[in-house]
């Protein structure tokens, strides 16, 4: 049977890696002919591993064109702020540090109280030199699909996508990498003609913040967490800590790592010790001042890469730690979860986000957290005794392992079915 031909746009180098080293890229390849499009720079080692397998086309974006992109989310988020607490983060609350397009951000606010829609039409004008690449792409691959692998955020061109394509005979459909990114930073005022999601706690959210029909989103699951649950071999008595960088917030994260590598002291075991993708200059030169034999950095986030982007690890990199790991530490990142869905004790720091309000903790402020702090799924401290104390705790039981309600996981992620068996049916809608 003759293959049918898909192209995949990937907007952030981490969602290609979700699917380039778990192998599903390699696995839907053998059902369809493929071209893998990313949207911006990528990791010099992706890039390479990518184009050994796959046709492959880089679209960088202008200034204009990424300055667009962030009004456009803003007038978004503004738009469906009273449905996310998350969202709202974004655009009520006056932030101690601001960040980029604070510009967008306040031009959006102004647009915002005049106009209820974000202005699609002008946002597509100016992408026009990115849009027309993508459609000659699909009409010199003669496809009547194309299926957009998005993290949200101010470069999300999702919408532009659907909209633009509305006039063609071609389908969008769209897939959201990352636990959280459904309640926190997609951009989906034009739904895609389906959008697939980790569980049923993203597609409650895809209805409730954007408005989804029921029958638009599609609960997918995650290819990374199914590659872990694969390939991790916990050993028979693990004895290591693995801390995992989950806040932009550096300076508070450290204090709790500091305690972490006391308390590994005192027990002679390791601290496996990955910091966040965009804490990289921070956590080299914070780890260079540590002298300490029970300090283990996982990745080379101290090397620059190829054109002067920190090289991300690949995920063979993460096995090591998660095979060695007694427990896992780390500030309500996706990797908590997929720890905990690992059976291993998964400590979650509740830090205090950058927003001027009283309630200011993770737990308060973020959708995907706040919805589940009464499950039994992490060991949840918000101050260094009790940290201390939890940390302690697990290290000296004997059991090294956490039962876990997997209904409780399943809510998060849906683990039925192999993810490949999965995107096949997502595809076939």
């Amino acid at each position: 049977m003759e293959k049918k031909n898909l192209i995949i746009v990937f907007d952030h180098p981490l969602s290609l890696r979700s699917y380039l080293e778990t192998g599903i890229l390699a696995e839907i390849n053998k059902t369809y002919n493929l071209l893998i499009c990313t949207i911006g720079k990528l990791d010099y080692e992706i890039k390479r591993i990518a184009d050994q397998y796959f046709r492959f086309e880089v679209i960088l974006l202008s200034s204009l064109e990424k300055f667009m992109l962030g009004f456009y989310a803003n007038c978004y988020w503004w738009r469906v702020a009273d449905n996310s607490l998350s969202i709202q983060n974004r655009t009520w609350y006056q932030k101690k540090n601001k960040g980029n397009f604070i510009q967008a951000n306040k031009l959006a606010k102004v647009y915002s109280y005049i106009f209820s829609q974000p202005p699609i039409k002008v946002s597509n004008y100016l992408l026009r030199g990115t849009l027309n690449k993508i459609e000659s792409l699909i009409e010199n691959y003669n496809q009547d699909k194309i299926l957009y692998i998005t993290s949200g955020g101010t470069t999300s061109i999702a919408d532009q996508l659907v909209n633009y394509f509305s006039k063609f005979p071609v389908n969008v459909y769209c897939i959201v990498e990352n636990w959280d990114n459904v309640s926190s930073k997609a951009v989906f005022a034009h739904p895609a003609k389906i959008t697939g999601v980790w569980g049923e706690q993203s597609k409650t959210f895809a209805k409730k913040i954007h408005n989804f029909d029921d029958g638009q989103v599609f609960q997918i699951g995650n290819p990374r967490v199914e590659w872990l649950q694969k390939n991790v071999r916990k050993v028979e008595s693990p004895q290591g800590i693995f801390f995992g960088g989950g806040s932009v917030d550096f300076i508070q994260e450290s204090i709790f790592l500091l305690a972490t590598l006391d308390i590994a002291e005192k027990f002679n075991i390791q601290v496996f010790y990955l910091p966040h993708p965009k804490c990289y200059d921070q956590a080299r030169d914070f780890v260079s001042t540590i002298n300490s034999k029970n300090l283990l950095c996982i990745g080379n986030f101290y090397i620059e890469s190829h054109q002067g982007i920190a090289a991300l690890p690949n995920l063979d990199t993460y096995l090591y730690p998660f095979n060695n790991a007694k427990i896992f530490v780390s500030s309500f990142s996706t990797l908590n979860l997929e720890a905990a869905i690992l059976g291993i004790p998964s400590i979650a720091i509740d830090l205090h986000t950058n927003l001027n309000l009283n309630k200011n903790r993770i737990s308060d402020r973020h959708d995907h957290i706040k919805d589940i702090l009464d499950k039994n799924i992490f060991h949840v401290v918000n101050n260094l005794d009790d940290f201390r104390k939890i940390v302690i705790e697990l290290i000296s039981t004997s059991q090294s392992k956490q039962i876990i309600d997997y209904q409780e996981l399943y809510y998060l992620v849906n683990m039925n079915y192999e993810y490949i068996e999965k995107f096949k049916y997502f595809l076939s809608y």
